[in-house]
C-alpha cells in the first residue's frame, strides 16, 4: 500500500515527465539529423559491438548525450547512432532509463527505416526532479539504455551512465 501511495505521489508531483521525440529526416530514416548547436558531442559514448542476427545484417549502436551531468528537470538530448550494413524497414529504436524505484523516468520508442550506413535518432527528455529526500530521485549516477529491435528481436543495444545533481 505504501508503494502505491509513493508512486501516486510521484505521478502527481510531476516527477514522471514526458519525453518528446524530434523529427527524423524527410526520407523517414534517421540519417543526416542536425548536430547540436555547440557541436560538443559525443560527451558520453557506449559502443555495444555488432550482431549479425538478421539475415547477415551487421548493426552497431552508440548512445550520445549532450552533457555528462544534469540537474532537476533539465532537458537532456540523447542521440542513438546506428550503423547498419543493410536497409532495415520498420526497426524500433528505444531509449529508457533512470529507474531508481523500478519504473523508468525516461522511456520512449519510435519506428524507423534504417538505411545502410550511419543513422541517427535524437530524443529530448526532461530529467526527473532530483532532491536529497522526499518527492524525487536522489542525486547520483543513473543508467540510460538504448536498443534497436526488428520483428520483436533485439538486434543491438548499449548503455551509458549520467549524473543527476540537486539544483
Amino acid at each position: 500500500m505504501l508503494f502505491v501511495f509513493i508512486l501516486l505521489s510521484l505521478l502527481l508531483s510531476g516527477c514522471l515527465e514526458s519525453v518528446q521525440m524530434l523529427e527524423e529526416n524527410n526520407n523517414g530514416g534517421l540519417n543526416d539529423l542536425e548536430e547540436f548547436e555547440n557541436n560538443s558531442f559525443p560527451v558520453q559514448d557506449s559502443f555495444s559491438g555488432e550482431k549479425t542476427d538478421l539475415n547477415g545484417v551487421e548493426i552497431s549502436l552508440s548512445i550520445l548525450t549532450d552533457r555528462n551531468e544534469y540537474g532537476s528537470n533539465e532537458e537532456a538530448v540523447i542521440t542513438v547512432v546506428a550503423n547498419s550494413s543493410k536497409n532495415i524497414e520498420g526497426a524500433v529504436v528505444k531509449v529508457w532509463g533512470i529507474a531508481p524505484y523500478g519504473s523508468n523516468y525516461i522511456e520512449v520508442q519510435k519506428i524507423f527505416d534504417l538505411i545502410e550506413g550511419e543513422n541517427r535518432a535524437k530524443f529530448v527528455a526532461e530529467t526527473p526532479y532530483c532532491t536529497s529526500g522526499c518527492g524525487g530521485v536522489y542525486p547520483g549516477p543513473y543508467d540510460l539504455y538504448a536498443s534497436i529491435e526488428y520483428n520483436g528481436e533485439e538486434l543491438t543495444g548499449g548503455i551509458i551512465t549520467i549524473m543527476l545533481t540537486k539544483n
